[in-house]
């Protein structure tokens, strides 16, 4: 019965996701599943065949929920009330492996003896840019739809290079804090033309996303992150992103998340942790 639940309610998951990204792209596909089976699947005649067995499965899933409904009513609701993704830049599935002996109990050693570990997985891109990696993680789609294509790319309207999550509409909140071409050691963020940082660019809803569109004003997503970019694409559109100031010596934002500081960010700041 939990294992048919747990089926059933990520199956139900995904088809509210692919509607909200269809959503967000303006597609003109109606249906939640074959917009969702549109964006992984390149033959039209294998999207009619995935489409046709998605809904036997969506058949047999609804027999099950019927027969087992009352056992659902009597079983305790579990609320997760954090969810924690943390991002390493760098860091290889195998280097886990190769210092896991000297890891403490707790961290990476606990996710590895009681969590989920997934020894062969892969994803569907070749470049392996900082913020290519952020965002498909972050929205579960590639880059060809998600838009993060690279750190840098060229804009075909203006013809300059574009850093990623640079917005001119939404400058740096407060004096100061932006990027410091001198002593700035990433290339990319030297490229960015404005100091201005939002999600625009990122054209897929993201898990962050869906959890504030599932709770509503009772959810608090937040992305923070060392990287403007790391925090923009796990804050996604709806949550709210800090990044570290090198030049400032301060986590910053931009105008895109709110027009003033939080007291507790400015607590925090004046803690020069």
């Amino acid at each position: 019965t939990e294992e048919i639940h747990r089926e059933v309610s990520g199956l139900t998951d995904w088809l509210v996701l692919g509607a909200l990204i269809c959503r967000n792209q303006k597609s003109n596909v109606g249906n939640a599943a074959f917009c969702l089976l549109a964006m992984v699947t390149e033959s039209p005649k294998d999207i009619w065949s995935l489409y046709m067995n998605m809904h036997r499965i969506l058949i047999a899933a609804g027999l099950a929920v019927l027969t087992i409904g009352s056992a659902w009513a009597q079983s305790p609701e579990r609320k997760v009330r954090l969810v924690l993704q943390i991002t390493v830049d760098q860091l290889r599935a195998d280097l886990i492996d190769r210092y896991v002996a000297g890891f403490g109990e707790g961290g990476f050693k606990r996710l590895l003896k009681n969590g989920t570990f997934y020894v062969d997985a892969y994803h569907r891109h070749a470049n392996t840019e900082t913020v290519v990696g952020h965002a498909t993680l972050a929205t579960g789609t590639d880059p060809a739809v998600h838009g993060m294509v690279g750190n840098v790319w060229l804009d075909r309207a203006s013809g300059k290079l574009i850093y990623n999550v640079e917005d001119a509409d939404y400058p740096l909140l407060g004096k100061g804090g932006g990027v410091d071409a001198k002593s700035e050691i990433d290339p990319t963020q030297k490229l960015a033309t404005t100091q201005g940082r939002s999600p625009r660019a990122i054209q897929s809803t993201t898990i962050s996303d869906a959890i504030s569109l599932s709770l509503g004003p009772k959810a608090k997503v937040f992305g923070v992150s060392v990287k403007d970019r790391g925090a923009i694409t796990m804050a996604g559109h709806v949550g709210k992103a800090f990044w570290f100031s090198k030049s400032g010596g301060r986590m910053v934002t931009s105008k895109f998340y709110m027009n003033d500081y939080p007291a507790w960010v400015d607590a925090w700041n004046a803690k020069g942790v």
